[in-house]
């Protein structure tokens, strides 16, 4: 169940991705994909049936297969 003294920061999301952006980067790399639960909660801060996809240059963007009633923060 949601519990907003759980949510993690946007700005630490932020950091994390523009963290993981210079990774891509550096390794000449255009992109991730996220697939997994625990990645896709520490880049997005959700845990939801999504694809989190994080372009080196650009903007990530959140699919979701179904949401939740509970809020979320949404990275893109």
């Amino acid at each position: 169940m949601y519990n907003p003294e759980n949510k993690i920061p946007k700005a630490e999301i932020e950091s994390r991705i523009k963290k993981f952006q210079s990774y891509l980067i550096k390794n000449n790399i255009d992109a991730g994909l996220i697939l997994q639960n625990t990645v896709l909660y520490y880049f997005a801060g959700t845990i939801q049936y999504a694809y989190l996809y994080i372009s080196a240059y650009g903007t990530s963007i959140l699919w979701l297969k179904e949401t939740l009633k509970e809020p979320f923060w949404n990275p893109a």
